[in-house]
């Protein structure tokens, strides 16, 4: 089976919670990379909850 990344392409968190869940739920997606806001003051607590997720293959800013 030939599978895909997908690349978050908006920079919300709300767009990042679709895209992991999306890929979730199909086997095609074999990972997500989404966006966070580095200078944020909950940047910690946003990467923990994002670490958690099984097809989170990276962070991009």
């Amino acid at each position: 089976m030939t599978r895909t990344v997908l690349v978050q392409a908006n920079q919300t968190q709300e767009e990042a919670k679709f895209l992991l869940d999306l890929a979730d739920a199909v086997e095609f997606v074999a990972g997500v990379v989404v966006w966070a806001d580095h200078q944020a003051s909950d940047i910690g607590h946003v990467l923990d909850e994002l670490l958690r997720r099984d097809k989170l293959v990276g962070v991009r800013h």
